[in-house]
């Protein structure tokens, strides 16, 4: 995958459009988050891969194993090069713990962005990455 010219325009509009959807599983959660930013830098649309609608944690991890996955984790490993933070750019994946809350996030250059049921969209610092979880998304 390689980044698009135009992927910080991209970028910004899905954040904008992140921004104004509530948390619900299969429509805007963690997952289709990270496909959302993944589309915007690159064009690729990893949900066309998993065919099959999901509405809770459960159905959704369903969908990934009947693809070959353990978890939403297993995939962003599999299909993303991990780097350290030092090499993080704004629109690549990061693994981020808040509390008992784990899940996929976008690095914006300083903190991560990540969709939350209790928040929505919302700023993530970056004590909360978890280590060797960073992943680049598209080649420069």
């Amino acid at each position: 995958m390689r980044r698009l010219p135009d992927w910080r325009g991209r970028l910004a509009e899905a954040v904008r459009a992140a921004s104004a959807r509530p948390f619900a599983y299969g429509a805007h959660d963690c997952a289709i988050w990270a496909c959302d930013v993944v589309s915007a830098v690159t064009g690729t649309d990893l949900r066309a891969e998993f065919p099959g609608a999901y509405d809770t944690l459960r159905s959704g991890l369903r969908v990934l194993r009947a693809a070959g996955y353990v978890d939403h984790f297993a995939l962003l490993a599999a299909r993303f090069e991990a780097a350290p933070m030092g090499r993080m750019r704004m629109g690549d994946l990061v693994v981020v713990q808040v509390d008992r809350l784990r899940g996929i996030a976008m690095w914006n250059g300083r903190m991560a962005l990540a969709v939350s049921p209790v928040r929505g969209l919302s700023a993530v610092d970056v004590r909360h990455v978890l280590p060797g979880q960073a992943y680049l998304v598209g080649d420069p």
